[in-house]
């Protein structure tokens, strides 16, 4: 997976969270610069702590989806930017989740914003894997 590719992945979640607050953005005017501080600096916890870890997160994603079929100087590689790009998938997750289930707050919002992430995550880790075994 290329660096344009992320991008591009970037570029629809922001298109895709302006166009949920162009339709519901009368209810939530108020909240929506909360929601995305708070979204954000989660984020900015869970890359920190990925980085910190050496991209280990990433690595268990590649590993379940690539397992011995990868060699090692590819691995640690996907899996710095699977970690890359499951805490920028924070911010998107939690932002959905405050439309589609308004009722959920607290942990509860934690809980189901990190089952989000997670699930996004390894969605993403097995098209960048699958790209890297492809070629």
């Amino acid at each position: 997976m290329t660096r344009d590719s992320v991008l591009v992945i970037v570029a629809l979640c922001a298109v895709g969270l302006g166009l949920l607050y162009a339709v519901l953005g009368s209810q939530v005017s108020e909240q929506w610069r909360a929601w995305i501080a708070r979204a954000s600096m989660a984020a900015g916890g869970v890359f920190g702590i990925g980085m910190l870890l050496l991209g280990l997160p990433g690595a268990m994603f590649v590993e379940a989806v690539g397992g011995p079929d990868l060699p090692p100087d590819s691995a640690w590689p996907l899996s710095i930017l699977v970690t890359q790009i499951g805490a920028l998938l924070v911010v998107p997750s939690s932002l959905v989740l405050r439309f589609l289930m308004p009722g959920i707050v607290g942990w509860g919002h934690v809980s189901m914003t990190a089952l989000l992430t997670l699930a996004v995550t390894f969605v993403f880790a097995m098209l960048a894997v699958g790209s890297y075994l492809a070629t």
